[in-house]
């Protein structure tokens, strides 16, 4: 998984064009043209250069740095209409002494993202919508307090790599993110108690990934919606009501290295009556829900559910009619043994004695070991290294 999502990165990032550097903090310094550290521009501006009627419109290739060294509280609603390209695309990025620093990784390879070096942009009930396309931010801390989408970018093409993004509303419309892109390696936290009706992570439209993240609903909401095609990978979805939710009929949909444990209702719902399209279901590990670890109730379209680790599910692993799914138990892993480091903690490190660890060096790299934090000693694909979790890389 690594290895994919290392490749997925460089193509994505290889044919970027020039790029610009600007400097911001939260009231600007110097002559506040914001060419440099010293002259930074202040928050006021950078939100009026991200406006395609400001005074001045953020260009392809323009990459904005917000300081870490401000409190960026009480934030006014914005819309960042400035687009950029697919190879030049607008960057905001945050550090804090030096202007790669922002990611400082997570704790015990596989935990929280340490917000260290990470502005904090606190915007309380004030919205946020992203409507220029081709826009990628990274390690910044987004927090917001409102019955409705936290960030909105549901049109056009985002990337979201390194960041932290929490939603505290308890209202029944509370989605932490409106996703149309990628989320790489983020923390996405409903913090409030919206019911089912919430969403963590709300799939927009089309195609969107969901890779190596954190998924956490307060045991309420549901962790990643997905009513289109769109993918989940290499990511922990952990004390959500259901985890991850399928839901369109003729979408294709992929779910695939996650470990999705600890729901309060089912680890994956599959809509029924996917007669033209699939849900590809394979290296996941899938434990300690609610409810079934795959809700699937269609008795005449089978979906391929294979090479997965399922256990303690309190209803059953899949709930299909019959053995209505290609792999069936011939394939998907389903013997005692615990699996997770301190779940309790939600550390989801594999311990050395997982039925999901290093399953076999032989096969395609979803027969490695399973799960969003995979371990493996003998291999360095499928997920990771010894000492490395299964979505840490290097900027």
């Amino acid at each position: 998984m690594k290895k994919l999502l290392a490749l997925f990165l460089a193509i994505s990032f290889s044919a970027f064009g020039t790029i610009t550097e600007w400097y911001v903090n939260l009231n600007g310094s110097g002559s506040g043209d914001g060419t440099s550290e010293a002259n930074a521009m202040s928050w006021a501006n950078f939100v009026d250069y991200m406006s395609t009627g400001g005074s001045f419109t953020a260009t392809n290739g323009s990459r904005f740095n917000i300081s870490a060294t401000n409190s960026y509280n009480g934030l006014s609603a914005v819309t960042f209409s400035a687009a950029g390209t697919q190879q030049s695309p607008i960057f905001i990025r945050g550090y804090r002494t030096l202007i790669t620093d922002g990611y400082q990784g997570r704790t015990s390879n596989s935990g929280p993202l340490s917000s260290t070096n990470m502005p904090v942009l606190n915007f309380g009930a004030n919205a946020i919508t992203l409507s220029g396309a081709w826009q990628q931010y990274d390690s910044l801390k987004i927090n917001k307090d409102v019955n409705g989408t936290g960030i909105n970018c549901n049109t056009t093409p985002f990337i979201f790599s390194h960041c932290i993004i929490c939603n505290s509303n308890s209202g029944s419309s509370t989605i932490a993110l409106t996703l149309q892109g990628a989320a790489i390696d983020c923390d996405v936290n409903i913090f409030g108690s919206p019911g089912t009706a919430g969403k963590v992570i709300s799939v927009g439209n089309n195609n969107a990934m969901v890779s190596g993240c954190r998924v956490f609903g307060n045991s309420s909401a549901v962790g990643v919606y997905v009513p289109n095609s769109g993918a989940v990978i290499g990511s922990q979805v952990f004390s959500n009501s259901i985890g991850v939710w399928f839901n369109a009929a003729a979408s294709f949909n992929i779910l695939g290295g996650n470990t999705i444990a600890g729901n309060s209702s089912n680890g994956v719902y599959i809509v029924n009556g996917k007669t033209s399209a699939f849900a590809y279901c394979s290296g996941d590990i899938i434990a300690d829900n609610g409810g079934y670890g795959i809700d699937y109730q269609d008795s005449t379209n089978a979906q391929p559910i294979l090479w997965n680790r399922f256990r303690s599910n309190t209803l059953g692993d899949v709930n299909v009619s019959g053995d209505n799914y290609a792999g069936n138990n011939l394939t998907n892993i389903t013997v005692a043994g615990a699996d997770f480091t301190s779940p309790s903690t939600q550390d989801y490190r594999l311990l050395t004695s997982s039925p999901a660890r290093t399953v076999t060096a032989a096969g395609p790299f979803f027969q490695w070991s399973i799960g969003g934090v995979p371990y493996t000693t003998n291999c360095t694909g499928g997920g990771a290294s010894a000492s490395t979790s299964g979505y840490s890389f290097s900027q």
